[in-house]
């Protein structure tokens, strides 16, 4: 994955060594570019709603029942992102196009057109420049706001489906003894059947394999992360 630092530096790289009328399409690159790493609240409070639904199926899942043959059994048909959610973040390859595009090809496919006149408009229109390669990644990064979004809610949808049932199941049924969080345990005895809650595997798991870390750090979102993480 590209960092933003990485694809700004990039982008100005280009367009050092384009020609000056090509500007106005430049601006308009970089206009998408900061929509895109400068996301509204409600895809902030999407990414803190998945970090949630995502711990309370990891939990769900790590539930040990008496009956655990009668329970209901939570789906395994994971959604893209569910795993590594950085894979949503692709841009359907703008990026990757951006950083690895050869200049010579870049620099061919600039030319120039004129666009038509207003209708009942008396001064011709002026020629302006223009770029296949830079258009389609206009296209494809300002689709990429709404898709990697919907790929968030689908992931989140998929946690919320997984818990109705199991989620019920964890305050009615039986746990085996060592994993019964509502009895009393010793954790002093170091007893080897009494598993301590890994709260940081958990952590890692969603914020550091999952990706979550990194999309906070991408887009610069004010988020909580766990302490443990620090450590």
């Amino acid at each position: 994955m590209y960092t933003k630092a990485e694809i700004l530096e990039r982008v100005a790289y280009l367009q050092s060594k384009s020609p000056a009328m090509a500007t106005p399409l430049f601006e308009e690159l970089n206009t998408t570019l900061d929509a895109y790493f400068h996301r509204d609240e409600a895809f902030t409070c999407q990414v803190k709603y998945n970090i949630h639904c995502l711990t309370y199926d990891t939990e769900l899942r790590s539930h040990d029942y008496v009956n655990s043959e009668n329970m209901p059994i939570m789906s395994d048909n994971y959604p893209k992102g569910f795993e590594d959610v950085t894979i949503l973040f692709d841009t359907e390859g703008a990026f990757e196009e951006i950083m690895t595009i050869e200049l010579p090809p870049f620099l061919a496919a600039f030319i120039m057109f004129t666009p038509e006149a207003e209708e009942g408009s008396e001064t011709p229109p002026a020629p302006v420049m223009t770029n296949s390669y830079m258009v389609s990644w206009i296209e494809r990064i300002t689709t990429a706001i709404e898709k990697e979004l919907a790929g968030l809610k689908e992931i989140a949808s998929f946690c919320e489906g997984c818990g109705y049932d199991v989620g019920l199941a964890m305050y009615f049924e039986d746990y085996f003894e060592a994993n019964d969080p509502y009895k009393a345990k010793d954790y002093s005895k170091n007893d080897p059947n009494i598993p301590a809650v890994d709260k940081k595997g958990i952590a890692k798991k969603i914020f550091d394999d999952g990706g979550y870390s990194w999309i906070k750090d991408t887009f610069e979102l004010e988020m909580y992360v766990p302490s443990c993480l620090e450590s």
